[in-house]
């Protein structure tokens, strides 16, 4: 995790130097800081876009000078997101520690990972968002116990990947085949949260259900 981490800022500091010697940005990443700057949101990209405006609001970023200095955290931020979901995923899956080390240390060689990784693009937040939202669905499969978890991983689950679906459109899919996942998950583990009669279990399991769908 240590070298991932440090593997992952060493090339958001080297496509921040580009940046700066030589300006370079891809025609997709002008259309956002523009975006952003003018408090417009392309198509239904409404997450992405709102965050980008919301930030670029906090930091008074209204120009591509000051875009600068936003520009190595936003990268550091998305990326390490998404690099630790994919570790408490493999947490949660009780993976031994080689596996682990080698999965986390294999996401260096992903070159859609690092590519899309390193850039101002919707790709980067909607990749960060769908791995939380995985996170939580696994979480809801392995670590419910009570009637409120039924609720709290499922709802936690759709947000992540609703955000991941309004940054980037393909993710879509996660979140209409999360239901059935979501459903199958409660329904087998409805009895484990102290539902006590069979229409106690399904009624936990159809909150489960409404949380996510919602």
């Amino acid at each position: 995790m240590c070298i991932v981490t440090a593997a992952l800022l060493g090339l958001v500091l080297f496509r921040t130097y580009d940046f700066w010697t030589t300006g370079f940005l891809v025609s997709d990443e002008h259309e956002y800081i523009f975006e952003a700057v003018t408090g417009s949101i392309y198509g239904n990209r409404y997450f992405f876009g709102a965050v980008n405006i919301l930030l670029f609001r906090i930091f008074r970023t209204t120009n591509i000078d000051s875009f600068f200095f936003l520009f190595p955290f936003y990268l550091a931020f998305w990326d390490m997101l998404t690099v630790f979901s994919f570790y408490k995923i493999l947490r949660l899956l009780d993976t031994d520690g080689r596996t682990m080390a080698v999965s986390l240390f294999s996401s260096l060689f992903m070159i859609s990972f690092v590519l899309l990784s390193l850039g101002f693009l919707t790709e980067t937040v909607g990749l960060a968002m769908a791995m939380l939202g995985i996170y939580f669905i696994i979480a809801f499969a392995k670590k419910t116990k009570k009637p409120t978890d039924c609720v709290k991983y499922p709802l936690l689950a759709a947000l992540s990947l609703s955000a991941a679906m309004y940054s980037r459109e393909p993710y879509t899919i996660f979140l209409i085949g999360g239901i059935f996942i979501v459903a199958f998950l409660a329904l087998a583990s409805a009895r484990v949260t102290g539902a006590g009669s069979k229409r106690q279990a399904f009624g936990v399991a159809f909150l489960a259900i409404l949380a996510f769908a919602i």
